[in-house]
């Protein structure tokens, strides 16, 4: 039996869609021009949010570069030069290709050193792919 947690995946997406969410209610309430009428914050369906949200990083996750650095990852944390080499292209495309994953949920990345790494909804996604062919050959 596999250690893949569909809920745990799912929590760390969630994560990743709070801090959105917080940061949007922090855009919402600043005042661009003083004196002006206060924003209105709009109040989406949280369910909604979290079905495009995963639908994004399931997005992002078959993209095949995309899915070339979560393979990466998945072995151990990764620079943007490093992952440059293994995409074979600038590192800016790289830097890139990490931002989106970033985005998602799937990895994180350290300034520190310019290390990218698998989140926990990273590792459960690689899981579930790899899961998911591994099934498909042995049918």
């Amino acid at each position: 039996m596999s250690g893949f947690d569909p809920e745990l995946t799912g929590k760390g997406l969630g994560v990743r869609l709070a801090a959105l969410r917080v940061a949007l209610e922090r855009y919402d309430g600043f005042a661009f021009r003083p004196g002006g009428d206060e924003p209105v914050a709009r109040d989406d369906p949280v369910g909604d949010a979290a079905l495009a949200f995963v639908l994004r990083a399931l997005r992002a996750a078959s993209d095949p570069d995309g899915w070339r650095v979560l393979a990466r990852l998945a072995g151990d944390a990764a620079t943007t030069a490093e992952l440059a080499g293994e995409l074979s292209c600038p590192r800016i495309v790289a830097w890139e290709r990490v931002n989106e994953l970033v985005q998602v949920g799937l990895a994180n990345r350290e300034l520190d050193g310019d290390l990218a790494q698998l989140t926990e909804a990273g590792r459960g996604i690689v899981e579930l792919v790899e899961l998911m062919a591994q099934a498909a050959v042995t049918r």
